[in-house]
């Protein structure tokens, strides 16, 4: 639900359709009723986000983690390092270790460091 409330949002914001009584509101502009804001997400340090990286050339996307350094709600950005070396070249802009900023809506999926340690 979160997630469709953000690309809710998203939608609203590029069409500039997006409510102006709240900020984040997911709601369009004019919308009846309350606002409903969409929810911070709360990624924190040493979190895991496994992220989607398009290949233009190829058309083939690939999912890559990256750890959470720190993340900007208001901005709806994560700061990170890739976590990973990426199978895909991507004129050798990024790789193990690259400091990255990404957009809350790539992330597909969010881990704690403990959920990949063998119980």
């Amino acid at each position: 639900m979160k997630a469709t409330r953000f690309l809710w949002h998203e939608q609203n914001r590029s069409i500039k359709q997006d409510c102006r009584v709240t900020p984040n509101c997911w709601l369009p502009r004019g919308h009846p009723g309350e606002c409903q804001p969409v929810s911070v997400q709360n990624y924190e340090r040493g979190d895991y986000v496994k992220v989607e990286f398009p290949d233009e050339t190829t058309g083939i996307g690939e999912w890559m983690w990256v750890r959470v350094r720190h993340c900007d709600d208001e901005r709806q950005l994560v700061f990170g390092t890739l976590d990973n070396g990426p199978v895909n070249d991507y004129d050798s802009e990024i790789g193990l270790g690259s400091e990255l900023a990404i957009s809350y809506s790539r992330i597909r999926e969010r881990k704690k460091p403990t959920e990949f340690t063998k119980q």
